[in-house]
C-alpha cells in the first residue's frame, strides 16, 4: 500500500518477491513516484490519477526491468486518494 504522496506503507508477497523488491529498494517508507525513481506503476498512477500497468523496459530504472507493476488510485467517498 502507498499513500497519497507515494511513500510505501506496506509490502506484501512471497518471501522471495518481497527479496527481490528490497534489491530495488521498493520497501516500508521509501518514496516510489515519478520524481525519485522515474517512469513506474505507482509513480504514474499518482499522476495520472487511474490504474496503470508498466511492464519490463518500460520502467526508467534498469533494476526495475525485471518487474511488471501495476498501480490503481484508491479514493474515498468524495473521491480523495486514500
Amino acid at each position: 500500500m502507498i499513500d497519497p504522496d507515494g511513500y510505501v506503507l506496506s509490502t506484501i508477497g512471497s518471501a522471495q518477491t518481497l527479496k527481490d523488491a528490497k534489491k530495488i529498494n521498493l520497501v516500508e517508507g521509501v518514496r516510489w513516484t515519478e520524481e525519485e525513481v522515474g517512469t513506474n506503476a505507482i509513480g504514474s498512477a499518482l499522476i495520472d490519477n487511474e490504474t496503470i500497468m508498466v511492464m519490463g523496459a518500460e520502467h526508467y530504472a534498469m533494476a526495475s526491468h525485471q518487474w511488471a507493476c501495476s498501480a490503481a488510485p484508491i479514493r474515498d467517498d468524495d473521491g480523495n486518494l486514500t
